[in-house]
């Protein structure tokens, strides 16, 4: 996750034209992005509530729910 947030930063700082040594929580806050790890989190759970709201008879949402019956929690 380190080496994804450090190409994420350095993308940010080539597509504002900043220098390398700018700091990278500025650089956030410049193009008002959240980190790399925030989206992906962002996306797991819209992804997790897709599963949840689709349809009973549809195939994902059978595997997902066998899949998570197999959990012992």
């Amino acid at each position: 996750m380190q080496q994804l947030e450090v190409a994420h930063h350095f993308c940010l700082k080539r597509a504002q034209c900043l220098p390398n040594l700018t700091r990278s929580d500025m650089v956030l806050g410049l193009a008002e992005v959240t980190s790399i790890e925030a989206l992906i989190e962002l996306h797991k759970l819209t992804f997790l509530g897709s599963l949840c709201n689709a349809p009973t008879d549809e195939s994902c949402h059978i595997l997902f729910i066998l899949r998570l019956c197999q959990f012992n929690l």
